[in-house]
């Protein structure tokens, strides 16, 4: 089971999601339209992908991802924006590591894909945190 978590002021955003999300065998979603209360629901479950809008009235998508990324590093984290510029797209990807930009609207095509790729990347990032681990017996046990 993958767990999801959507971090979005608009409720409508958030039920659109739901919808489309829903649909997909295997995904467990938890929304917020705060994203304070998101970071506290982080502070004690684990989610295998992190989506957030980019702009919300309390904090930015960036800084919300961040502070995510601290408190659970081998998540994934997707940013969904209507507005890109230049410098929101490298803030993002700098600050808050994200492995994808979703344009609002979204197509549900576009989004699918955009999840398997995320999941994949978690994958990836597990088996690699798993061989390192690993490795760190192998040379203690020497």
């Amino acid at each position: 089971m993958h767990e999801l978590m959507v971090v979005d002021d608009e409720q409508l955003v958030l039920n659109s999601l739901r919808r489309t999300v829903g649909r997909r065998p295997g995904i467990s979603l938890e929304a917020f339209s705060e994203p304070e209360e998101a970071l506290r629901r982080l502070q004690v479950k684990n989610f295998d992908l992190i989506i957030s809008d980019y702009r919300m009235p309390a904090m930015t998508g960036v800084e919300f991802l961040a502070q995510a990324r601290e408190l659970q590093p081998r998540s994934v984290r997707l940013i969904l924006s209507g507005y890109a510029d230049k410098e929101a797209l490298v803030d993002a990807i700098n600050q808050a590591r994200i492995f994808r930009f979703v344009s609002k609207p979204w197509g549900e095509e576009e989004l699918n894909e955009a999840l398997e790729a995320a999941f994949e990347e978690r994958q990836r990032i597990l088996s690699q945190s798993a061989m390192v681990n690993e490795y760190q017996r192998e040379l203690g046990s020497r």
